[in-house]
């Protein structure tokens, strides 16, 4: 039997196909952390997140309770004026995009918020598997470029929004770029 799906994730166009699964993945908590890989039997050597090495790593924990995502969370925070820095669940970060004015920025915070998800995931990996890491302010930069590229790439625009413009504040340069 397929396990039933608690939240529903609409399919993005403007991110690609594997940040979409991703996406869903995330959002129904089933992505490969150590609090699931030990559920299903997997032997870990240990069940501590890889980050912070302080606590067991479950979804939210990666994503808002670690003290590395606190980080990453503030730095979003100086970015985008609707970062919910004080989340407590990965539902909570993804709720506040129901909450950004109308449709089409509710767009652009999707996915800043995809990109947000799969740029933290991959540099967790990044530190488990590899043992590299890039500093905090490094990752929100990864993550407003990710955003970027996949909107200026992917969406269907007369002109795109500048860099400049994007970094100033991305929900309004993409949606001036709209019209």
């Amino acid at each position: 039997m397929l396990p039933s799906v608690e939240q529903e994730t609409d399919w993005f166009k403007w991110i690609p196909s594997k940040a979409n699964i991703h996406l869903w993945r995330t959002l129904n908590n089933r992505l490969a952390t150590r609090d699931n890989l030990i559920k299903r039997g997997v032997a870990c050597s240990s069940d501590e997140c890889p980050t912070c090495l302080v606590t067991v790593e479950n979804l939210d924990h990666v994503f808002v309770n670690c003290s590395t995502a606190k980080a990453i969370n503030a730095h979003m925070a100086s970015w985008v004026n609707w970062w919910p820095v004080n989340a407590t669940s990965v539902r909570d970060l993804w709720s506040v995009v129901y909450e950004i004015g109308d449709s089409g920025r509710r767009e652009v915070g999707k996915v800043i918020m995809a990109a947000y998800f799969w740029t933290v995931w991959t540099q967790r990996n990044h530190k488990t598997f590899r043992g590299k890491c890039k500093s905090d302010k490094d990752v929100c930069s990864d993550i407003q470029f990710t955003a970027y590229e996949w909107i200026r790439c992917r969406a269907k625009f007369s002109k795109p929004s500048s860099w400049e413009n994007w970094i100033c504040n991305p929900v309004d340069a993409v949606y001036s770029a709209c019209n």
